[in-house]
């Protein structure tokens, strides 16, 4: 597999929406995760607009700018679903618009999920909120018409992309 170094910032409309994995070489949590699923990387999240992200993270699903992951210690990786219709666009980047704007009640983190990927017990989670990846998959299975586990981790993402030819990086 051949990889590019792009520029996030230049980005076009027409390459969006796209899943982006991050590998945060500098902080513990990451290599954490990183260890703990036998992956490379700690995060998942979907460039949903030029210059923007949607993100889960332990304050909650929101839109961020992409400048806060382009740091000399992390390393971002793009994936693209190749041939996506209209219709799939429109619904998937409704699915994420939609998220942002529920209340932040709705938009709260799973933090008994991570809990239970700790333990390795994936069912254990709490049903009303999601972690990254939970929210990743929640956002792409029916418009992209996928069967991607319920309970995914950031590197198992990659896994499956690598492994359908519809994606590419």
């Amino acid at each position: 597999m051949e990889y590019k170094i792009i520029d996030p910032l230049k980005m076009q409309n027409s390459d969006i929406p796209l899943i982006m994995l991050v590998d945060n070489r500098n902080a513990f949590i990451s290599w954490a995760i990183k260890n703990h699923s036998s992956g490379n990387y700690n995060h998942v999240c979907e460039m949903h607009k030029v210059g923007f992200i949607a993100s889960q993270d332990p304050i909650g699903f929101h839109e961020v700018p992409i400048e806060n992951y382009m740091k000399k210690n992390i390393f971002l990786k793009f994936w693209k679903y190749k041939n996506l219709t209209p219709g799939a666009k429109t619904d998937w980047l409704h699915n994420i618009v939609s998220e942002i704007h529920k209340p932040w009640i709705k938009r709260r983190y799973d933090f008994l999920g991570l809990v239970g990927a700790f333990f390795n017990i994936r069912w254990l989670n709490n049903t009303w909120t999601k972690y990254c990846s939970e929210m990743v998959r929640s956002h792409i299975v029916d418009p992209l018409k996928l069967n991607i586990a319920l309970h995914v981790n950031p590197s198992e993402f990659d896994e499956y992309f690598k492994h359908d030819s519809n994606w590419e990086v």
